[in-house]
């Protein structure tokens, strides 16, 4: 058998890259074994340790609080507008009770039509009531509207509805997601990501390290530079050897 000659013919040189191969393929094991710890890369929300202050909005004396008609008519449009856009039960319902910023200066007909700024969420109950004020300037007003989910084993959320009153009437100006509540964790995640449109909710999730794939790959790749020298070293013993034998039987 011909091998080729990849290795030093000096016995020391060649002891010396032997054991610089073994050296290489024990770190590139530990690398390796380091690399398959496992990493926590749980899905699960995380709490809320670092919301955003609401933003400091003067509040007007003398209009600051809302009087019972205005609660009675925030209620009425709540309770038309969740199961009616919310809940997409029927969002042509809901077109009188939005501001023209709201339905993007739709036409009945085309917001009948158009999938709302709206994130879809299915909840319980068919009245609103249970919102708090958050502030009031003039005809404008932030309440906090809490929707809880139609079975109890489920994720609470808490919206930001903005309301403008026209007349006697409050509309809806936006609404968006804050926070979700998870009635099995109890826990508290902050909705900074979520768009306005789409299904249901669903928590981000949290990004890890690199996957223990992309570093093993490498490593195993660097492993195998000692084994084929030892390979080749192994290779060139044994025809050394057989060298040897064959000139002593020759003598």
């Amino acid at each position: 058998m011909v091998v080729p000659r990849l290795l030093p013919t000096s016995p020391r040189k060649r002891r010396r890259l032997l054991r610089i191969g073994v050296v290489l393929a024990v770190l590139a094991a530990i690398a390796g074994a380091v690399a398959l710890i496992p990493r926590d890369h749980s899905t699960e929300p995380k709490p809320v340790t670092d919301a955003l202050p609401e933003p400091a909005i003067p509040v007007s004396t003398g209009t600051g609080k809302l009087t019972r008609a205005d609660r009675l008519a925030i209620d009425r449009t709540l309770d038309r507008f969740v199961p009616a856009v919310v809940e997409r039960q029927d969002v042509a319902a809901g077109y009188d009770v939005v501001t023209p910023t709201m339905r993007e200066q739709q036409t009945r007909a085309q917001w009948a039509k158009s999938d709302p700024p709206v994130m879809l969420f299915r909840t319980k109950g068919r009245t609103f009531h249970g919102w708090t004020t958050k502030w009031r300037q003039g005809s404008d007003v932030s309440i906090e509207l809490i929707l809880q989910p139609p079975k109890a084993k489920g994720q609470s959320i808490s919206f930001d509805v903005a309301l403008h009153k026209t007349g006697a009437r409050w509309l809806v100006d936006s609404i968006a997601p804050a926070a979700i509540f998870n009635s099995e964790t109890h826990r508290v995640t902050a909705a900074k990501d979520f768009g306005a449109q789409g299904g249901t909710i669903e928590p981000s999730e949290q990004k890890g390290a690199l996957s223990g794939t992309w570093i093993v790959v490498p490593l195993g790749l660097v492993g195998l530079v000692p084994l084929i020298l030892l390979g080749f070293w192994i290779a060139s013993w044994v025809r050394n050897e057989r060298i040897r034998r064959a000139y002593d039987r020759g003598l």
